[in-house]
């Protein structure tokens, strides 16, 4: 019983961290890269390292699952799919 109550406690934890994580991304930073640039507007290099950072937050997410909750990113299990299968769906998104 007491396993299951800390695996509640760290999965509650990555939750909160990374809802956090990605809240305090989308909402600084932007303003912090105009700010330490001194560009008024968001250029392409600027835009460019802003999605660097919701990439390196997403590893950090990775990393936590693999880690520290010992579980998969991804909630479904991995399936194997012919490489005709990955074409299409690539020109279905």
């Amino acid at each position: 019983m007491e396993k299951t109550a800390d695996k509640r406690i760290v999965f509650a934890i990555g939750i909160i961290a990374i809802v956090t994580l990605f809240f305090l991304l989308s909402t600084f930073t932007t303003p912090f890269l105009l700010k330490i640039s001194g560009q008024q507007a968001l250029n392409g290099f600027l835009f460019f390292i802003n999605r660097l950072f919701i990439w390196l937050a997403l590893i950090l997410l990775w990393l936590y699952a693999k880690n520290i909750e010992k579980e998969s990113l991804l909630i479904w299990p991995q399936q194997k799919q012919k490489f005709l299968f990955s074409i299409l769906a690539v020109f279905a998104i």
